[in-house]
């Protein structure tokens, strides 16, 4: 199993759609995994998909295109904070 493979399940088994890295408003379904040709890249994240409403534009995309966001549990999660000493 490579690693596209490897990637592809996770996401599956994740309920996400595809992937975006929100920095560049980039993003890709699972049907069409990775079209940069050398990705995904480590800033990807798993996401969802939806279709942009009226006056909504997304990179290159805009009303009628799908557009993808990152899963709410895609997120980078903060390292909580130790307890303070008293």
């Amino acid at each position: 199993m490579d690693c596209k493979t490897m990637v592809l399940d996770w996401l599956r088994e994740h309920g996400a759609d595809g992937l975006c890295e929100p920095e560049t408003e980039c993003g890709c379904g699972l049907d069409d995994f990775a079209p940069c040709g050398d990705g995904p890249y480590p800033h990807c994240k798993a996401a969802i998909s939806r279709t942009l409403v009226e006056g909504e534009f997304i990179g290159d995309g805009g009303p009628g295109d799908k557009a993808y966001f990152v899963m709410p549990n895609a997120q980078d999660q903060a390292r909580p904070e130790a307890p303070k000493a008293l």
